[in-house]
C-alpha cells in the first residue's frame, strides 16, 4: 500500500492485490488492470497465482514480471513459502518470453542458484551491491532476565530520544505476539509514544497503525516480523531485536530498515538462550526445521562472535570487507565483557551435561532410582 500511495504522489498509477481487501476494493483492482488504467500491479503470490489472475494476464499485454523478496522462491532460504516456488506458471501465462527480475536483499550463492532455476533465468544477468551499511552501528547485549532486557530498552530508548528530538522512529522486533503485547503495555505505561503490529490484528487495525507510523504520529513501533515487506521508512534510527530472530537472513533484512537515508543509526540484538528455546520451537512446527535449525545456530554464532559484526554479515553473504570500525567488538564495549559471562556459563552446562552422560553409578544408587521409580508410579 505504501509503495501504491507514493507512485499515485508521482502521477504513476498503480493498484494492488493481495488478502487485505474486501471483494469490492478487489474488483475496483481488477477493472483498472483490465481496462488498461494502471501501469504497475502490485500482487501478492497467492493472488497472482488463482486461475482467475491467471486467465486476465493470458489476456493483456505484460511487459515485465518483478519478483519481490524472491529468498522466499528458495527452500534454502529463511522464509520458504511454496506459493513463491509456483511463480513460473505466472511466468508461463504471461508468455515464457517475457522479461523478469527478481530481487532480494538477503540471499546467498545457493538462494540465488534456486531461484534463477525455479524462475527458468537462463542465463541471468546478476546485479550485486555491497552489504555493507557504513551508517549502521550493529551490537549484541547478553540480558541475563526480562526485567534486564526491559531496562536495556529504555536506556536505549532514552538515548534515541536525546539524538532524535526532532525526527527519527524506532522498531522493536519480537518473535512472538504475546511478548509483542507485552512490550508494547510496558511503554504504553511509561509514556511513549508507541504502537503494535502483528498477525493477529485485524486487517483495518495493521493498516491504521502502518499509516500512523508512516505519518509519525506514532515513533515507536513493537512488531513481529510480520510488519516490514514492502515498507520503507528512511529515518528509522532504532532497530532493537527484543527475541532473538530465527536467522542471519531475517535479522539482516530486519536491521536492515535502520538508516536508510544514509544517517547515523543503531541495530541491537538481545541474546538469551530462553529466546532460541522460543524460535526452535516455533521452526520445529514448520516445513524444512533442520535446515531452518541450521539457520538459528548461525544467529547465535554471529551474536556470541568476537569478529566484526558487519565483517561477519557480509561474509555470510559472500563479501569479503574490512573491519566496520564502529560496532560493539570493533569498539571492544563494555557489553563484550557480557558476553563473556554468557560464554562462561555456556561452557560450564556442556561440562555439567558431559559429566552426567559419563557418570556411572553405584549399585546403591541403582537402587535407590528404582525405588524413587517406584513411589513416582504409585
Amino acid at each position: 500500500k505504501d509503495q501504491v500511495d507514493a507512485l499515485g504522489a508521482t502521477g504513476i498509477p498503480a493498484t494492488f492485490l493481495n488478502s487485505s481487501q474486501d471483494e469490492l476494493d478487489s474488483m475496483r483492482s481488477v477493472s483498472r488492470i483490465i481496462t488498461g488504467k494502471v501501469r504497475l500491479v502490485y500482487i501478492s503470490p497467492e493472488k497472482a497465482l488463482s486461475d482467475y489472475f491467471l486467465k486476465i494476464v493470458s489476456q493483456i499485454k505484460v511487459s515485465l514480471i518483478a519478483v519481490d523478496e524472491a529468498h522466499c522462491i528458495s527452500q534454502w532460504g529463511h522464509d520458504f513459502r511454496q506459493e513463491y516456488k509456483n511463480l513460473s506458471k505466472l511466468r508461463d501465462a504471461c508468455g515464457k518470453n517475457i522479461p523478469v527480475i527478481a530481487v532480494t536483499a538477503t540471499a546467498t550463492k545457493r538462494v540465488i542458484a534456486d531461484i534463477q532455476e525455479s524462475l527458468q533465468m537462463k542465463d541471468a544477468v546478476i546485479v550485486k551491491r555491497s552489504f555493507y551499511r557504513e551508517n549502521l552501528s550493529f551490537k549484541v547485549e547478553f540480558p541475563e532476565s526480562e526485567s534486564e532486557k526491559d531496562a536495556l530498552v529504555f536506556n536505549y530508548l532514552e538515548k534515541w530520544k536525546m539524538d532524535n528530538q526532532r525526527s527519527g522512529k524506532a522498531i522493536i522486533y519480537c518473535s512472538t505476539r504475546k511478548k509483542v503485547d507485552e512490550v508494547y503495555t510496558l511503554l504504553k505505561e511509561e509514556g511513549y509514544k508507541c504502537g503494535k503490529y502483528h498477525a493477529g490484528r485485524s486487517n483495518t487495525a495493521r493498516e491504521n497503525m502502518q499509516n500512523s507510523y508512516f505519518n509519525g504520529k506514532v515513533n515507536i513501533l513493537v512488531a513481529t516480523n510480520a510488519f516490514g515487506m514492502g515498507v520503507d521508512h528512511p529515518d528509522i534510527r532504532l532497530v532493537i531485536h527484543y527475541q532473538t530472530p530465527s536467522s542471519v537472513e531475517h535479522y539482516f533484512q530486519e536491521a536492515g530498515r535502520a538508516g536508510r537515508d544514509g544517517k547515523n543509526s543503531e541495530c541491537v540484538l538481545f541474546l538469551r538462550n530462553a529466546d532460541l528455546v522460543t524460535q526452535r520451537f516455533i521452526l520445529q512446527k514448520g516445513s524444512h526445521n533442520e535446515n531452518n535449525l541450521k539457520l538459528l545456530s548461525v544467529i547465535k554464532e554471529y551474536s556470541v562472535s568476537k569478529e566484526c559484526r558487519q565483517k561477519f554479515l557480509c561474509s555470510y553473504f559472500g563479501e569479503n570487507l574490512e573491519s566496520c570500525g564502529i560496532c560493539d567488538n570493533c569498539r571492544n564495549d563494555k557489553s563484550n565483557l557480557k558476553r563473556d559471562v554468557y560464554l562462561e556459563k555456556e561452557s560450564a552446562l556442556r561440562e555439567s551435561k558431559k559429566e552426567k552422560s559419563s557418570h556411572e553409578f553405584s549399585d546403591e544408587e541403582l537402587e535407590k532410582l528404582k525405588l524413587q521409580d517406584l513411589i513416582n508410579r504409585q
